[in-house]
């Protein structure tokens, strides 16, 4: 028998990602601010039901709203007026065949870019973790200490499965080039109870790597 959080996790999936293979140009659209976004900037989404704006948090990944788009999303901005007025504002490239997406708001420079990554909601489970390299650099990251290193390469991302083997508690090690020498710049023990399904976010903060653990939560544990 599965576990009651396991069916009702793969209830609520199912439940957003319904009608995705009846649609081939329906995406699911996620969002994650990995900076502190300002609300003077809300952009808009165009759904069904009209513009909608976007939501975004550095704690969790937002509710799922469906869009009609295949190869880019665009962004919208509010002009005031009455009745209101969208202006296009940007265009996101949609990862190739990728059924839902998680917007990211970053910083380039003082100023606010949206990506789009696949967050594979058509597959996920509580042991396939999202992993977000925003770095420059290529990080290897092991879990566990009986494990291969996993390359993660310098801004990108990828779905990293945990060993049906995890025990409750598991070592963490993280390494990159730093200052010309590979360093050790994460190392630590996870509580691996609930195995609830993370995104595990890699970023740059001045000349260090910082690490963020976020529990989807779209699990229910």
């Amino acid at each position: 028998m599965k576990p009651l959080f396991l069916v009702s996790f793969l209830a609520s999936v199912s439940f957003i990602l319904g009608s995705v293979t009846l649609l081939g140009n329906t995406l699911v659209v996620r969002t994650l601010a990995l900076i502190d976004v300002s609300s003077e900037n809300t952009q808009y989404i165009k759904t069904e039901g009209g513009y909608q704006a976007l939501e975004f948090s550095q704690r969790q990944a937002s509710q799922a709203i469906k869009v009609e788009a295949s190869q880019s999303l665009t962004l919208f901005e509010k002009d005031i007026g009455e009745p209101p007025v969208y202006s296009e504002a940007q265009n996101i490239k949609v990862p190739d065949d990728a059924k839902s997406v998680l917007i990211l708001a970053t910083d380039q420079d003082g100023v606010t870019k949206y990506q789009a990554v696949d967050d594979e909601l058509n597959e996920i489970s509580p042991s396939k973790w999202l992993m977000l390299n925003t770095t420059s650099k290529d990080i290897s990251f092991q879990f566990g200490t009986s494990t291969k290193a996993l390359q993660i390469k310098a801004n990108s991302n990828l779905i990293y499965e945990i060993p049906e083997s995890a025990s409750e508690s598991e070592a963490v090690l993280a390494r990159a080039e730093l200052n010309g020498r590979l360093k050790t710049f994460y190392s630590t023990y996870w509580s691996m109870r609930g195995k609830h399904r993370c995104i595990l976010i890699f970023a740059e903060v001045g000349n260090k790597i910082k690490v963020t653990r976020i529990r989807d939560h779209l699990t229910s544990d």
